[in-house]
């Protein structure tokens, strides 16, 4: 199998997506935060590839056309003025803040935007993985650093950038593209643009091990994966919505298609929040309103369905156990597997909090799924994304009940979300 350190992202955070994408080669239609960051990536490599670094002027001149053409792409999506603008400033301002930082000092660049190919074998199977690194700089010591971008807001821990598959990924793609220096030290390195600030790590053996381990079981899913999507807050974001399962119910209702089914689908979820307000004691009526939207569901091929009073998403549900002798291989060498013998998940969760970070990932990858079935979630409107299970009513009924008293109890009940 041939895969991306992105098409592996891309399914962690929604198998549907991954397949729109990399199965069925929909193309995305791009996002104002793909075009920013691709700007502000495409301005760092024409800082660092001239003969002599640009001034400041130069490089906001680069940028400026560079934003100018990737802007057009965006016609369609009728963004304002003001979003454009707004990011269009943030990105100037991390850029000269860039150009205070690094004008003084020159790496020595080995490469840059470089794409390489890593190859992964399994017990039965063979992998390519691909990418593409930012910056590979040579330090005067002999030694290299491997230099990300980041754009985001947000700066992980240094915990995270240790265990970070991205950086291990890159460094699997380094040595195998120069094989002739794997053997030295190489630094990892994410740049996050706008703190301004380099967090960086180093992998061993060991943790390039993993690293195979971790990418072979990610693989395995994929191939094994039946593509179920995944609603998040991501979705407003997301270029597939119009034609995902989790939200083509809400796209049909607003272009009026197949009026009559639709009607009857809206009456059915009417119905069904109308119990759940008056704390209904009917569960057999509910259990027959949930098989009509599942049935409609299945018949349609939708996820989620849209009514006057909200919403009722289908959403995957896995029941996981642990490999005993897994768990045994982990915990034994500890002195800790006769505390839990038997892998009882309460006790083994209790004791996972007084173990180190890389022995409680070890115990996370174990976990194999025992069972899958799919729930109802339903969402009454104006509330967010996460919401109360359908098959949890004794909980529920106590927060519609909240709900029905006192309307003005709602923001507490969502900050508790």
């Amino acid at each position: 199998m041939r895969i991306s350190y992105s098409a592996l992202e891309a399914f962690k955070k929604c198998p549907q997506k991954y397949k729109f994408k990399e199965l069925d080669k929909i193309k995305e239609p791009p996002s104002l935060s793909a075009v920013f960051g691709a700007a502000v990536h495409g301005a760092l490599q024409y800082f660092h590839s001239q003969k002599t670094l640009p001034s400041s002027k130069e490089l906001m001149d680069y940028f400026s056309i560079n934003w100018l053409e990737r802007k057009e792409k965006l016609k369609e999506r009728n963004l304002p003025d003001s979003e454009f603008n707004f990011m269009e400033n943030e990105a100037k301002n991390i850029l000269l803040d860039y150009h205070n930082d690094n004008s003084e000092e020159t790496p020595h660049i080995l490469s840059l935007e470089s794409k390489f190919e890593a190859s992964l074998k399994s017990s039965d199977d063979f992998h390519i993985l691909t990418g593409k690194i930012d910056r590979i700089d040579r330090q005067e010591d002999g030694s290299f650093e491997i230099v990300d971008y980041k754009t985001s807001k947000k700066m992980p821990s240094q915990s995270d950038i240790d265990d970070d598959l991205q950086l291990s990924l890159y460094h699997l793609g380094f040595s195998e593209k120069w094989p002739e220096f794997k053997t030295r030290p190489i630094k990892l390195s994410l740049y996050f643009l706008r703190h301004r600030e380099k967090i960086s790590t180093q992998k061993n053996e060991i943790h390039i091990n993993a690293t195979k381990e971790k990418l072979i079981k990610s693989i395995k899913e994929i191939q094994n994966s039946k593509f179920h999507p995944v609603a998040s807050p991501l979705c407003d974001f997301c270029g597939y919505k119009n034609i995902c399962p989790m939200w083509k119910h809400k796209i049909a209702i607003n272009n009026q298609q197949s009026a009559v089914s639709q009607k009857e689908i809206k009456q059915t979820i009417a119905e069904f929040f109308e119990l759940k307000e008056k704390i209904s004691q009917n569960e057999e009526r509910l259990d027959e309103l949930k098989a009509a939207i599942n049935a409609f569901c299945d018949n349609e091929g939708v996820e989620q369905v849209f009514g006057d009073f909200g919403s009722i998403m289908r959403q995957l549900q896995q029941r996981y156990e642990y490999e005993p002798h897994k768990i045994k291989e982990i915990l034994e060498p500890l002195g800790k597997w006769d505390e839990i013998m038997a892998v009882d998940s309460a006790k083994l969760k209790e004791l996972q909090k007084s173990l180190p970070p890389h022995i409680r990932n070890a115990i996370k990858d174990s976990k194999i799924p025992s069972s899958e079935f799919k729930k109802l979630i339903y969402k009454p409107r104006n509330t967010i994304f996460k919401t109360s299970v359908v098959t949890n009513t004794e909980m529920l009924d106590k927060k519609m009940a909240m709900l029905s008293n006192n309307t003005n109890k709602i923001k507490p009940l969502i900050n508790e979300y």
